[in-house]
């Protein structure tokens, strides 16, 4: 018994460990641009490699029409980043929904979950999908998703990752944009 309690903490400080690395790693990568899109974009594209994803999306809330729009799609298979025109409501959708809640969560089958909203351009393949709020303060900015091409891909153990990685990226973003303001205001 005691072996496997050690097997059991060695495993746990392991999957600790390359979180920590991924968060680092996420944090150094965002932080080397000044420019928002690229921000959202990079973060899709290692979001979904750290956690195998097979497709992803950041959404970012447009605050004058209270909806959430692509700013990047992540394709694994093609490695290629994208975005679409589709826009979600808050509280539609798995997107709207954590950004409604304010708090992420997984769907372990989206054939089964009514918050799942269908996108017949980019969710043909996904089976699966976890999403986090991007935050500044205490307002919701955007939200993060990955999307799988098979059932319960995710675990409630990757949620506090996705929290973090949306923290690194609401952190970089913001200040990116604080930037680009500045950066304006001297130009005039």
């Amino acid at each position: 018994a005691f072996g496997i309690e050690n097997a059991n903490l060695f495993n746990q400080t392991n999957v600790e460990r390359r979180f920590v690395a991924l968060l680092y790693d996420i944090g150094r990568v965002l932080s080397q641009s000044l420019d928002p899109k690229k921000i959202l974009g990079q973060a899709i594209r290692l979001t979904c490699q750290a956690l195998g994803g097979t497709s992803g999306v950041t959404l970012f809330l447009d605050k004058e029409k209270q909806r959430l729009f692509p700013a990047a799609i992540y394709d694994a298979v093609k490695d290629t980043l994208s975005n679409d025109d589709v826009a979600l409501e808050i509280g539609e959708g798995l997107a709207g929904w954590v950004a409604q809640k304010q708090r992420p969560d997984i769907i372990m089958d989206v054939r089964t979950d009514d918050r799942w909203y269908f996108v017949p351009s980019t969710d043909e393949d996904v089976l699966s999908a976890i999403s986090a709020p991007i935050l500044e303060d205490t307002q919701v900015i955007g939200t993060l998703s990955v999307h799988h091409d098979q059932l319960n891909a995710f675990d409630e153990d990757q949620l506090p990752l996705m929290e973090a990685i949306c923290q690194q990226v609401s952190l970089a973003y913001s200040n990116a944009t604080r930037y680009q303001e500045i950066n304006r205001l001297v130009d005039r």
